[in-house]
């Protein structure tokens, strides 16, 4: 029994109509990390800037440093919203934000493979 079956005991026929095609939920949250980038004052030289505290900050805006140490701060995640898709609004926002986001698998080239890699997300 899957997860629809399980749980359309209280849904409405309206609600059950609307979700019928809905097969994906995107819950979008937001947490906050601390990051520590070192340099060596030398190596902005090529960031042209009033100060090196000015320079060091516009070098890590711009990614040119590596973060040496990251740390979560504040408790939990906000969730921001939580929208349900159907497959193909599932590819077109795959399509619009997570190709953009740099480190993700860039051979995904087939629907197929983009829904399965989505899927493999879960732990």
């Amino acid at each position: 029994m899957n997860y629809s079956e399980m749980h359309s005991g209280g849904s409405t026929e309206e609600d059950k109509e609307n979700d019928n095609d809905k097969d994906y939920v995107v819950v979008t949250s937001t947490s906050m990390h601390r990051k520590k980038y070192v340099m060596h004052k030398d190596d902005l030289e090529n960031v042209l800037f009033d100060n090196v505290k000015n320079a060091a900050v516009a070098a890590v805006s711009m990614n040119k440093f590596q973060v040496l140490f990251e740390q979560r701060v504040g408790v939990g995640q906000h969730f921001v919203d939580t929208i349900e898709l159907n497959e193909d609004e599932l590819l077109e926002l795959f399509k619009k934000e997570i190709v953009s986001d740099k480190h993700k698998n860039k051979s995904l080239k087939t629907n197929k493979e983009k829904i399965e890699f989505i899927r493999s997300l879960m732990v």
